[in-house]
């Protein structure tokens, strides 16, 4: 079996049965789950830098562009 994310061959960690790549991802146990989005507060915003309305209305198009390609 190859590592998924850098394509070398796995092995066994030591007194584990989890598949792990020499570059240090473990396979998880169980299928990941999808996450609940949860988007910035106006607030949260603000307080990263915007200094007005329209970077505001950017910092909110990027948002919704990422929630369509991750939910």
């Amino acid at each position: 079996m190859h590592c998924t994310i850098c394509n070398l061959p796995t092995g066994n960690i030591v007194g584990s049965t989890l598949p792990q790549c020499k570059c240090g991802w473990q396979k998880p146990n169980s299928p990941v789950t999808q996450r609940t989005w949860v988007g910035l507060t106006d607030e949260e915003i603000w307080a990263e830098g915007a200094d007005n309305v329209i970077d505001l209305a950017f910092a909110r198009d990027i948002e919704a562009k990422l929630k369509e390609k991750n939910t």
